[in-house]
């Protein structure tokens, strides 16, 4: 079957883009990862790259044309694949359904969805429940950030009114990922997990850029009416703690970030791919093998539950956007290595030496104030793998902040 050449989403508020530039012709042969085209938004010029490798066919939208986000302009074959004349396009399992139900022929359709993926409310006359607007809604939408009462899901331990310790998980998980270091903390020490918007109990909301996220984190902190607190954050969880310090949206006493995003450019793309379109546990499980440095440490059991924690299908949907936004093309949209220089607080940055997904190389050259722990035969989950000493440093990390 032939892949898709989309017009990606770059930008969370981005509706349609202009095609400024094709750097190859119909019929063309490409290898995947191949610039194929450039396109052109209000903020910025990019280059899109090729999918997959094989035969480019079909171009639909020739340069100086404006396409909708999601909307395919071309199509990758497979040497000797036969042309269709026309390709289904992609669609929920509901959308399929209630389209078999309603005789809804699904190519004339224009789906809302990333990456242009029909869902339900596309066929009418049933909603979604999927809080992201159409791009075509989102045209001419002024960014605005969540209102005060979309508080996102939290879980207290202890009496937090003394400065707690706030856990911010990454992309793809959920507050119950801290359980195995909340085990081995002291029990004495008052906590609070967070649910990012989109993940775990916590809806989306109106979020819609990085911006938002780092808000909504700070607005359900205020809700909570906090003496200060002690942030520790996860990979992109590690990003938005930092993000909080640099904007000084809330008394932090100090700052513990995990194999953090936004301190350099990489990421391992084909993890956040496929960790985000895999919808059962055999798909899922060789993505999670790459977090940790002992692939061995991914049981059965640890993947089923992963995976039943990610079986609401309109979440994922709302999570491969925000991918898509954070991580275009596979790279890290926001570098916030300028903020370390200002912080005021004791900070301590944990990485494993194994790492596949950020590399560890992001941790050299950190100014001197800041704390770095490498840890051996340790890969992106630190917390997972060594859960006993990721608890001793955030008890050191409390204890020198006073």
């Amino acid at each position: 079957m032939p892949v898709e050449v989309i017009l990606p989403r770059v930008d969370m508020d981005m509706a349609e883009a202009k095609i400024s530039r094709w750097h190859v012709s119909d019929g063309a042969q490409v290898a995947k990862g191949q610039t194929v085209f450039e396109i052109e938004t209000d903020k910025a010029a990019m280059e899109i790259e090729a999918p997959a490798s094989g035969i480019l066919r079909g171009i639909s939208a020739p340069e100086g044309t404006v396409v909708a986000v999601g909307v395919p302009v071309a199509w990758i074959y497979a040497e000797g694949e036969a042309v269709a004349d026309k390709v289904k396009p992609a669609a929920t399992p509901r959308a399929r359904a209630l389209a078999r139900e309603r005789g809804v022929d699904l190519s004339g359709l224009q789906g809302s969805g990333p990456r242009g993926r029909i869902q339900a409310a596309d066929i009418g006359g049933e909603a979604s429940g999927l809080p992201l607007r159409s791009a075509k809604a989102e045209r001419g939408r002024p960014e605005a950030s969540p209102p005060a009462a979309a508080r996102l899901h939290t879980v207290q331990r202890g009496d937090v009114t003394a400065p707690p310790v706030v856990f911010i998980h990454g992309f793809g998980s959920d507050l119950t990922i801290w359980k195995s270091t909340l085990s081995q903390l002291d029990p004495a020490t008052p906590t609070v997990q967070i649910d990012l918007p989109a993940h775990g109990k916590s809806a989306l909301g109106g979020v819609q850029s990085f911006a938002d996220i780092v808000e909504a984190v700070a607005q359900t902190l205020d809700g909570l009416g906090l003496n200060g607190c002690h942030l520790a954050g996860h990979s992109f969880g590690g990003m938005i703690a930092l993000a909080l310090a640099k904007r000084k949206r809330v008394a932090l006493r100090s700052l513990m970030m995990i194999s953090p995003a936004g301190l350099g450019p990489d990421i391992e793309r084909e993890f956040l791919e496929g960790f985000s379109r895999a919808t059962r546990v055999e798909s899922l499980t060789p993505w999670l093998r790459l977090l940790f440095a002992k692939p061995a440490l991914v049981t059965p059991a640890f993947a089923k539950a992963i995976m039943q924690s990610r079986d609401d299908e309109t979440q994922r949907e709302q999570q491969r956007q925000i991918a898509d936004t954070m991580f275009p093309d596979g790279t890290q949209a926001n570098d916030l290595r300028d903020a370390l220089e200002d912080l005021a607080m004791p900070c301590k940055i944990l990485w494993g030496r194994q790492d596949r997904i950020i590399p560890v190389t992001h941790a050299t050259n950190l100014p001197g104030h800041i704390g770095l722990h490498l840890m051996a035969d340790t890969g992106h989950v630190p917390h997972l793998e060594q859960p006993a000493l990721v608890a001793r440093l955030i008890g050191e990390l409390i204890r020198s902040a006073g």
